[in-house]
């Protein structure tokens, strides 16, 4: 058994030789009184709002200044000029060729057919603007054999030139002035028409018309 010990005194516990626990206070600290803390009676709750003066907003567009205007000059409208005058103002390059007027010029196997080739440009290495010369139908396949040696290798296009018809010669050669038919003065007029096509179409091409060799054909 456990038996606890009297004190001399017979108290068990004393609270006075206990020692008591004090916080440490500073002795100038005081307590503030209850009015400076809360508001006086009547006063408002809500703090007192502070009017807000608004700013300016900047003006952000752009001040533009209208442009002045642009003078405008009268135009004077003149008469329609002349297809000539048109040709000679132009910068455009004008060359046109037409074969006409067949000739059958001698006599039986010996004979051939003349054309009349003429010429209208305004290209000024050309001598003049509009001139004729008579070329035969052998002379048109002899342009055409030169122009093909020279320029088809370099892969310029050479326009055909018309195909020869023996028949149809022989029976021009054979027939006189007086007794050409129907069919010969037809197969007559289908070759000028393939030759004046063919010289318009090769002349169309600049290096094809500044050859010499069809310079000298037409001149």
């Amino acid at each position: 058994e456990v038996s606890l010990e009297e004190e001399p005194d017979g108290v068990l516990f004393d609270s006075a030789s206990t020692p008591k626990l004090q916080l440490n206070q500073d002795p100038t600290e005081h307590s503030l009184p209850a009015s400076s803390i809360l508001p006086p009676v009547g006063a408002p709750l809500t703090p007192p709002v502070v009017p807000v003066t608004p700013t300016t907003t900047p003006n952000l567009t752009p001040s533009i200044t209208p442009a002045a205007p642009t003078p405008v000059t009268p135009v004077t409208v003149s008469s329609r000029p002349s297809s000539d005058q048109l040709e000679s103002e132009s910068g455009d390059d004008m060359i046109q060729i037409t074969v006409s007027d067949p000739q059958k010029i001698g006599e039986g196997m010996s004979s051939y057919m003349a054309y009349k080739v003429t010429t209208k440009t305004n290209i000024s290495y050309f001598r003049k603007k509009n001139w004729s010369v008579m070329r035969r139908f052998s002379d048109f396949l002899g342009l055409h054999r030169k122009l093909v040696e020279k320029h088809l290798h370099s892969g310029r296009i050479i326009p055909p030139a018309p195909e020869k018809s023996a028949i149809g010669t022989t029976k021009i050669k054979l027939s006189s002035d007086k007794t050409t038919d129907s069919a010969s003065a037809d197969f007559i007029e289908k070759r000028r028409a393939s030759l004046e096509r063919y010289m318009n179409r090769t002349s169309a091409h600049p290096t094809l018309r500044a050859d010499p060799d069809f310079r000298e054909f037409i001149e």
